[in-house]
């Protein structure tokens, strides 16, 4: 376990990513194969907080059902992905409140990116192989209004909240979500009105 957390504090030291948490949970895992270790209380490793949250999902839904569940996290991943992008780029060298608004801002989009990434695997499915696009979507919406000045910089954040809500709103009343998946999409729309409002009040 010295090696796992060693390469825990690495990560942690430095860019945090998916990517890096994804290589932890597989070292965590082949370690709890190869040794079987066990937790400080005796329970396995199996339960420890890298499985205890994840849940294979799918099995026994109809086809139509999982199409629109498909559908609707792959959507809101994708939007997920050009909203982070979009307060990435509006930040800059400047320490000011808004510059810790935008941080705290992208941070919380980070987090639905990897609600909707870890459902979509949870499901089976990939992220959508073109969600590149709105990486460089949100790049270019993050810096040019970043360019303009703090006004543009709040009104594309109300721009980008208020079709996430639209999005949000649409896809909780037309898909049959499982009730975990309905919670998680119910609790990321309640950030995105959050934050929607917190910028009309910056604006105003």
């Amino acid at each position: 376990m010295i090696v796992i957390e060693e390469i825990r504090r690495l990560f942690q030291t430095g860019p945090v990513s998916f990517f890096s948490e994804t290589f932890i949970f597989i070292v965590d895992e082949l370690f709890c194969k190869l040794k079987k270790q066990k937790n400080p209380k005796g329970n396995p490793m199996k339960d420890t907080v890298f499985t205890r949250d994840i849940t294979l999902r799918g099995r026994g839904m109809k086809k139509g059902r999982l199409k629109k569940i498909k559908k609707g996290l792959l959507t809101l991943h994708r939007f997920e992905i050009m909203a982070v992008n979009i307060y990435r780029y509006q930040i800059s060298r400047k320490k000011s409140g808004l510059e810790t608004d935008l941080i705290a801002a992208m941070k919380n989009e980070m987090g639905h990116v990897q609600d909707f990434q870890v459902k979509l695997l949870e499901y089976g499915w990939r992220p959508h192989m073109l969600r590149w696009q709105n990486w460089m979507i949100g790049w270019v919406f993050g810096w040019s209004s970043a360019m303009m000045g703090r006004k543009d910089v709040l009104r594309m954040g109300i721009w980008t909240e208020t079709r996430a809500i639209e999005h949000y709103q649409k896809l909780l009343n037309e898909v049959d979500w499982d009730e975990d998946t309905y919670k998680m999409v119910e609790k990321d729309l309640n950030d995105e009105v959050n934050h929607l409002y917190h910028w009309k009040a910056l604006l105003d």
